[in-house]
Parts: C-alpha cells; structure tokens; sequence
C-alpha cells in the first residue's frame, strides 16, 4: 500500500507532548499520529452506529420514559454507594 504523506500543524505543547510519547514508547511519531486517528475513526464510526441504533429503538418505540430511567439510574447510583460502604 503506498503511503500519503501529510503535513500537519500542530501547537507546540502538542508536538512537545507527541515527541515525548514517542520516547517514551519507543513508537515512531508517524506510528502514533496513525494509531490515534485509527482511534479517532473507530470512536466515530462506533458513535453513528449507536445513534443509529438508538434512532431505530425510538422509531420502533422500544424507549423507556424518563421517570422509569431515572428511577433505575438512583437504584443503580443506590446500590454503587452500599458496596463502596
């Protein structure tokens, strides 16, 4: 696969920031800068499907009314704090 070459401004604490992950991890800079918009775009695409997926709940009426949610979401806040007690 031929590989694009891009030129990026960045603000220098972030070049600082990647130049010293880079040392850190032994990673190239060009490696993290791939593996972070990999990242990026998974986190993206997993985003639109969940939207997705949510609009087609609501469009075929599997929703909760918000007084139900928020009774469950203080049972669940409830039930964190008594294990942590």
């Amino acid at each position: 696969m031929t590989r694009r070459v891009l030129t990026v401004r960045l603000q220098p604490e972030t070049a600082a920031a990647l130049e010293a992950l880079s040392s850190r991890t032994g990673d190239s800079v060009d490696e993290l800068v791939e593996t972070a918009l990999a990242l990026l775009f998974q986190d993206d695409a997993d985003h639109v499907a969940a939207v997705t997926a949510g609009l087609a709940d609501a469009e075929a009426g599997r929703v909760v009314p918000h007084e139900e949610a928020m009774r469950r979401f203080r049972r669940t806040i409830a039930q964190a704090a008594l294990k942590r007690a």
